[in-house]
C-alpha cells in the first residue's frame, strides 16, 4: 500500500515505474474483459483495510501512553487525523474522479497517475475534473496547511502542548472538521455510483 499510496523513487526509475505496474497489474487483471465498465473495488477495499489498519496500530502502539504520556499520544491521533487519513483517502478520491472523468472506468495508465501524484495533487486534480468540486478541495487544502503549521514545531515541544486540555480540544476539533470535508468530498464523488456503493458494503 505504502508503494501505491506515497512512494517516489530516489534512483532507479524505470525499476520503480516496473514496480508499480506490476502492482497495478493484479488489481487490474480482469481489465481487459471489463475495459468499459471496470471498477477497482479490490485496490479500495485494501486501501480502506490499510486505513482502518493504521487506526489499531495506532490503538495499539499509543494505549500504553495513555498515562504517561498524553501530549505524545495526542499528537500521534492528531496526524494520523490529518496526514494518514489524506494518504489514503486522497486516492480514494480520485479513483472516484477518474471513474467520473472516464465515463465509468478506471485503466491502469489512470491509476499509475494516482500513484504519480502526491496526495495534495490528487485533490488538486479532482478540482480540475470536476469544478463545481473546487471550494470542497479547497477546504480541505486550507485546513491540512492549517495542520502542516502547526506540527512544524519541535516534536517534545509540540507534544508538550497536547497535554494542555485547551489545546488538545481545540486540535481535535480541527481533525473532526477536516475528516468531515474528507467525507463530503468523497460523498459528492459518489453519491449515485456504484462505485460508492463498495466502498460502504
Amino acid at each position: 500500500m505504502l508503494l501505491i499510496l506515497e512512494s517516489r523513487p530516489l534512483l532507479g526509475d524505470a525499476f520503480y515505474k516496473r514496480a508499480v505496474d506490476d502492482v497495478i497489474a493484479v488489481y487490474w487483471r480482469d481489465y481487459d474483459k471489463n475495459s468499459a465498465d471496470f471498477l477497482p473495488v479490490f485496490l479500495l477495499n485494501d486501501i480502506l483495510r490499510f486505513w482502518k489498519t493504521l487506526c489499531l496500530n495506532y490503538e495499539e502502539r499509543t494505549g500504553m501512553a495513555r498515562e504517561d504520556k498524553p501530549g505524545k499520544r495526542r499528537l500521534h491521533n492528531y496526524k494520523l487525523k490529518h496526514s494518514r487519513l489524506l494518504t489514503c483517502y486522497s486516492a480514494v478520491i480520485a479513483l472516484q474522479a477518474i471513474l467520473e472523468r472516464d465515463e465509468g472506468t478506471v485503466s491502469p495508465d489512470a491509476v499509475a497517475q494516482v500513484v504519480s501524484w502526491t496526495p495534495t495533487q490528487r485533490l488538486e486534480e479532482v478540482a480540475q475534473i470536476r469544478t463545481s468540486l473546487v471550494g470542497n478541495v479547497d477546504r480541505i487544502l486550507v485546513k491540512y496547511a492549517h495542520f502542516l503549521d502547526t506540527c512544524d514545531a519541535d516534536s517534545s515541544e509540540l507534544s508538550s502542548k497536547f497535554e494542555g486540555v485547551a489545546f488538545k480540544r481545540a486540535r481535535f476539533e480541527e481533525a473532526t472538521a477536516f475528516g468531515n470535508d474528507v467525507f463530503d468530498l468523497v460523498f459528492a464523488l459518489g453519491e449515485g455510483t456504484s462505485l460508492f456503493r463498495y466502498l460502504v458494503i
